[in-house]
């Protein structure tokens, strides 16, 4: 028992401390590849995951906002963001992903714009059919180190 102590105690101490991986909001990030940010919601949520994610894909970028509640077949939710105590355009349509627990944010570029200058994004959720009410929060601290390491375009 005693070496299996100190051998933790000395791989602890043998790590360099430049060997860090990069922060957003605080919150340590690997990289998933290098053509995906990923950010974690940062309040205790429970039995959910959500994430908001910028992802290439075919020399673009698309950002999705994982909820991680499934929404029922037929069914719009409500979902409402603001960045820094700023709505931004409701009324927008989302597309929600085939397991009905993501949606693609209707305007990346212009979410991408407002989220490199402000510091919290918060999302709303609200499922018609249960009433269900969702609320997630992001840290926007060191996205734009991350997103200037994407390799698609953020702007169309």
């Amino acid at each position: 028992m005693f070496r299996a102590i100190l051998a933790v105690i000395v791989i602890a101490i043998a790590v360099p401390a430049t060997a860090q991986a990069p922060r957003i909001g605080g919150m340590e990030v690997r990289p998933a590849g290098s053509d995906l940010v990923m950010l974690p919601a940062l309040d205790e949520t429970g039995c959910r995951t959500p994430m908001l994610i910028w992802r290439c894909q075919n020399d673009s970028a698309k950002v999705i906002y994982a909820f991680d509640m499934e929404i029922a077949a037929g069914i719009t939710p409500e979902i409402t963001v603001a960045i820094d105590g700023q709505s931004l355009a409701q009324n927008m349509e989302w597309q929600l992903s085939r397991t009905r627990r993501n949606a693609l944010l209707p305007d990346p570029a212009g979410f991408t714009a407002a989220a490199r200058a402000g510091r919290e994004v918060r999302f709303r959720v609200v499922d018609p059919h249960s009433t269900a009410e969702l609320f997630d929060r992001f840290d926007l601290t060191g996205l734009v180190m991350r997103l200037e390491e994407l390799p698609c375009a953020l702007h169309e």
